[in-house]
């Protein structure tokens, strides 16, 4: 019988731990994929405990062909508080479809020495802009990125958003194009939603058992109540829905 369980996703590009502890200790292949197998059944344990499944997750976590993907733009500098993201998903959030499965990234566009012509022109071949946009640097764009939509799904978010005035556009990024290529050296994990479940992270001091809630996403208590998973292999708070 194979010991090998199958892993959604990894994240290659913020975990450097396991190539740090290879390198130092010298450990051979094997050594390391014991230890990215053990880390995912203290996963999928942590998320055992809280009634959510693994397997589960999948669709929010593996690419669909058949679904769509989209990087939600927002003028950061239309927004007067300083928290600007906390500001963008009070109007985000409430567009989720308690159904769905995706994952969310966030992130500046990040200006970069010397690449000021190639950001900009990345940013204004892919942004379907609905509404005239002064930019006069990248980082001025806040960015929500959120994959496996429905067509609908992405209406949904066009038609609930068209009146926030930080709301500048949204761009495809269901397949390759440099805009998505400079968003995936930027932007940062946000939560993974399940139904209506929200996994988000938390730090790694605190055990999975604590439900200490953050004020990191807009939410109505009285609507959902927290849970936690443990936050070194993906950072989780779950809020679910009562």
């Amino acid at each position: 019988m194979s010991l090998t369980k199958s892993i959604h996703t990894l994240d290659a590009r913020d975990n450097v731990m396991l190539e740090v502890m290879r390198a130092y200790f010298q450990l051979s292949p094997i050594h390391v994929f014991r230890e990215i197998q053990a880390l995912r059944d203290a996963t999928e344990e942590a998320l055992a405990q809280k009634g959510i499944s693994y397997a589960k997750l999948r669709s929010a976590l593996v690419p669909d062909p058949h679904k769509r993907e989209v990087a939600l733009v927002f003028d950061r500098t239309r927004i007067k508080d300083p928290w600007y993201g906390y500001q963008v998903f009070r109007q985000v959030i409430p567009l989720f479809d308690k159904h769905a499965n995706f994952s969310v990234l966030v992130g500046d566009y990040l200006d970069r020495s010397g690449s000021a012509d190639q950001l900009y022109d990345a940013f204004a071949r892919t942004v379907h802009f609905h509404r005239e946009v002064d930019y006069s640097q990248p980082n001025q764009f806040f960015i929500v990125y959120i994959n496996h939509l429905s067509e609908a799904m992405v209406d949904n978010f066009e038609r609930g958003l068209r009146d926030f005035a930080p709301y500048v556009g949204f761009a495809d990024m269901t397949y390759i194009s440099m805009f998505k290529i400079y968003l995936s050296t930027m932007l940062v994990d946000c939560c993974v939603k399940h139904g209506s479940t929200i996994l988000q992270g938390h730090e790694p001091d605190r055990p999975a058992a604590d439900d200490h809630q953050h004020e990191r996403l807009p939410v109505r208590r009285k609507r959902l109540r927290l849970q936690k998973r443990i936050g070194r292999h993906y950072g989780g708070d779950a809020l679910l829905q009562d």
